[in-house]
């Protein structure tokens, strides 16, 4: 494969070259049946004393030539080297067979194969050299590592991404134990002179704590969104997803905010559509909910405007957007937000602190419900925060083990709601599986189930999601008293008395379906 260059003369000495007699010099070998194992390698081996070679016939399936084709390039297998490679390799060649004391070399370059993608390659070339250290045969072996090089390149980006995201943590550490000795401090001082100094005017003592209240309610709130991002971070909370509705859940936001609105005598508005539901951890939601608001009305001017919409983005996200007209973000700080090390403490339009963890907080929410937060900003003119949320899509599951009688539920369900989709299981254990894949807004469900009661059903998915909301068409007979009460616990329980007419389930059905808009 690799033919003696013109001009150089191997020569002498060196420390224990492979010794070979004259009558070993010819090369003839036949290899095809021990190397046709090979898949990702092949071998060859080339002689200086007859100028044959050979090479094993899996060099077709590694880069896609034959041995005839490679022959036939002006330099053989050097031509499909990579263009930052090809000289590295010719001069690392060059300086492996005049050097009589090496008999071993090793090469890792990338070539272009036959259909001209690129492969990295490692290749191990053997010498054996005579007694003044010409080479008189070269053998070789030829891998693909392609994707063993793609996994340690991986590994080694994934290694700086955590050296980076250690030393950020490190700076942000430093960071925060400097910015809060200066409250910590004053809350101490101010504590100790209310201990200390008994002639201390009734006034002032109603301010210190006020102060001591403030701060420590503020350091608080830090410490608990601090918390709460390390442990998403660390994979250390379990989401538990659920359907809920945006209007009503950013209401309920919005309610804990109504004496700082009032207080600027702030306008909020909230144009979301009543159907519209995400796929969400309904506490993480909330607070999500609650780090944007805060925000809008803490930079929010006096008697300024506050807009909170939703709408669909595509078939799978809903966007929600929150809006204010206030102080906006600077370009220089806005190059800061969503860095855990570049967090900076800011006061809001009537002085209220701040240290810069919500919108980090948002973030970590947001991308672990599969989302995307962005925003844009214009200082003095207000800012806009845009994130996404997968969309709850209207499902009823039916799990009724009659296979005639769940395909009439199914027919009626498809009849009077045809914007949901129907999932149908025949016992328990199957529905469970889908339930994990996606959260039904309606359960129709027979109480006797093979291997598991209706009660048992509802106990395990309450186990998978204890934040769950059930609406359930139960279809039971002769249920006792504490059967009754049992299912009473999970919510919207509605038993309809089996044999159930059609009618009765489609009056029941759009009752349940009303319920939900």
């Amino acid at each position: 494969m690799i033919s003696k260059p013109n001009g150089i003369k191997i020569n002498n000495s060196g420390s224990a070259p492979v010794q070979a007699s004259k009558k070993d010099y010819s090369h003839e070998p036949n290899l095809t049946q021990i190397f046709s194992f090979l898949k990702k390698d092949f071998v060859w081996s080339s002689s200086f004393v007859d100028q044959s070679n050979y090479c094993s016939e899996s060099i077709v399936s590694v880069i896609g030539y034959t041995f005839d084709e490679i022959k036939s390039f002006n330099e053989k297998r050097l031509a499909l080297a990579s263009k930052e490679d090809v000289g590295r390799i010719r001069e690392a060649l060059n300086e492996f067979l005049v050097d009589p004391a090496t008999n071993f070399i090793k090469l890792v370059y990338k070539i272009e194969i036959k259909n001209h993608n690129l492969i990295t390659v490692l290749e191990k070339i053997y010498a054996l050299r005579d007694e003044n250290g010409d080479v008189i045969n070269l053998y070789g072996i030829v891998t693909d590592i392609s994707e063993i090089k793609e996994a340690e390149d991986r590994l080694f980006n994934t290694i700086t991404e955590l050296q980076k995201v250690n030393e950020a943590k490190d700076r942000f550490v430093s960071r925060i134990s400097h910015d809060l000795r200066a409250p910590f401090t004053s809350i101490i001082g101010f504590a100790e002179v209310l201990l200390t100094d008994s002639q201390i005017p009734e006034k002032d003592k109603i301010d210190y704590l006020n102060y001591i209240h403030q701060s420590s309610k503020n350091m608080l709130h830090f410490v608990t969104q601090l918390s709460e991002i390390i442990k998403l971070q660390t994979f250390r909370m379990k989401l538990e997803p659920q359907r809920v509705n945006l209007n009503k859940l950013v209401h309920y936001s919005i309610a804990s905010f109504t004496s700082h609105v009032v207080d600027k005598n702030l306008e909020l508005k909230v144009n979301i559509d009543n159907s519209l539901n995400v796929t969400a951890d309904e506490r993480l939601f909330l607070l999500l909910i609650s780090c944007l608001i805060s925000n809008a009305v803490k930079f929010s001017k006096i008697g300024g405007r506050i807009f909170v919409s939703a709408q669909e983005f595509n078939d799978s996200l809903i966007e929600v957007v929150i809006k204010d007209e206030g102080v906006g973000i600077s370009e220089k700080n806005k190059t800061k937000l969503f860095k855990i090390d570049q967090i900076f403490f800011s006061e809001g339009t009537k002085g209220e602190k701040g240290v810069g963890l919500g919108l980090l907080l948002s973030k970590e929410i947001i991308e672990k419900h599969g989302g995307n937060l962005w925003f844009y900003s214009s200082q003095n003119e207000g800012s806009e925060f845009n994130f996404t949320l997968p969309v709850s899509k209207n499902a009823i599951l039916i799990i009724e083990k009659d296979n005639s009688s769940r395909t009439l539920y199914a027919e009626t369900v498809k009849n009077i709601c045809p914007q949901y989709d129907v999932v149908c299981a025949k016992d328990g254990y199957e529905a469970l599986t889908t339930i994990n894949e996606r959260f039904p807004t309606i359960i129709i469900l027979n109480h006797e189930l093979p291997l598991m009661t209706g009660v048992q059903f509802l106990d395990s998915i309450l186990k998978l999601n204890k934040q769950a909301k059930i609406s359930v068409l139960l279809i039971a007979e002769n249920l006792s008293e504490d059967t009754i009460k049992s299912y009473e616990r999970f919510g919207t329980t509605e038993i309809l008395h089996h044999p159930i007419s059609v009618k009765v389930l489609e009056r029941k059905l759009r009752e349940l379906v009303n319920s939900h808009h």
